[in-house]
């Protein structure tokens, strides 16, 4: 794909993202290329998906119920924490 191309892609993504982001039920949106059967993919070649959801997966709901807990024990954010380490321990960059 030429690069207008892969940028019209990107586009439309963007706007499809948006828009269901906007519809009041729509918890998630995921935007992921399906490659073949090993991903469960009907169709043998790459593709984009789109799936907008009404809840949270397990993963990302009990990242942020963490990211909760952590805040309220220390008052502080837990990702920003890290950074923070990483920074000073020079392993971030």
């Amino acid at each position: 794909m030429s690069l207008n191309e892969i940028r019209g892609v990107i586009r439309v993504w963007t706007e499809e993202f948006r828009r269901l982001g906007a519809i009041d039920w729509c918890a998630t949106c995921k935007i992921f290329e399906n490659r073949g059967a090993l991903m469960g993919a009907s169709n043998p070649h790459p593709h984009c998906q789109i799936w907008a959801n009404a809840s949270l997966p397990v993963l990302p709901e009990k990242e942020l119920a963490s990211f909760r807990e952590y805040r309220e024990k220390k008052t502080s954010c837990l990702l920003c924490d890290y950074l923070r380490l990483d920074l000073q321990s020079g392993e971030a960059g």
